[in-house]
């Protein structure tokens, strides 16, 4: 158990002897340059919401339009019993408001006879 264990793996400890030298030296970026990358991200960030922004109100104008449309289409379908018997209400609406019509035409001619007699004296 002498013998060394050569090579590297990965995330373990390397040696300076061991990496190759490097041909540019590090830089740092001037204050410029930062500012511009902050500028830059901050308006990358700005349009990021906006574009969110306008997906939610789009999807939510969407989703109330059908909404709002399947609740109408609810309300105004009907089946053929619900036809069949809201045109037999009307018919005998109608059947009876002719009657009444009829019987307050009779009362109204009593009326005017009786005030015909009523003023002859008889």
């Amino acid at each position: 158990m002498s013998t060394r264990i050569r090579g590297a793996f990965p995330g373990g400890p390397s040696r300076a002897a061991d990496r190759a030298p490097s041909a540019k030296a590090p830089r740092l970026p001037a204050m410029r340059e930062l500012e511009a990358a902050f500028a830059r991200r901050r308006r990358e960030r700005a349009r990021r919401g906006r574009r969110r922004r306008v997906a939610v109100g789009i999807l939510a104008v969407l989703g109330g339009a059908f909404g709002i449309g399947l609740a109408l289409g609810r309300a105004s379908h009907a089946t053929a019993s619900e036809l069949q018997a809201e045109s037999d209400k009307r018919a005998s609406d109608q059947l009876i408001s002719s009657e009444v019509n009829r019987v307050l035409v009779e009362l109204w001619k009593m009326e005017d006879l009786e005030a015909v007699r009523g003023r002859a004296g008889y």
